[in-house]
């Protein structure tokens, strides 16, 4: 997160190859999330979305790659 404060960047951009945004795949009131992605890592998304509320971070963006949800295909 180094210079991400200070960036003067038009977009801040975390790239990366997973799902930044938690996803519960279960609905209703319980709720069932995905190990492989960022669900599994909550303190650290934690963290990064913190920081980026308390520098008041401008235009921050997660980008990554095609979503497909467990047990599909992509065609």
């Amino acid at each position: 997160m180094r210079g991400l404060a200070d960036s003067g960047a038009r977009w801040n951009v975390l790239a990366q190859q997973i799902f930044f945004a938690r996803l519960d795949y279960q609905g209703g009131d319980e709720q069932r999330f995905t190990m492989d992605a960022w669900d599994g890592y909550a303190d650290s998304h934690d963290r990064i979305v913190d920081f980026v509320a308390r520098r008041g971070v401008d235009n921050p963006s997660s980008l990554r790659e095609t979503f497909t949800p467990t047990g599909q295909t992509r065609s």
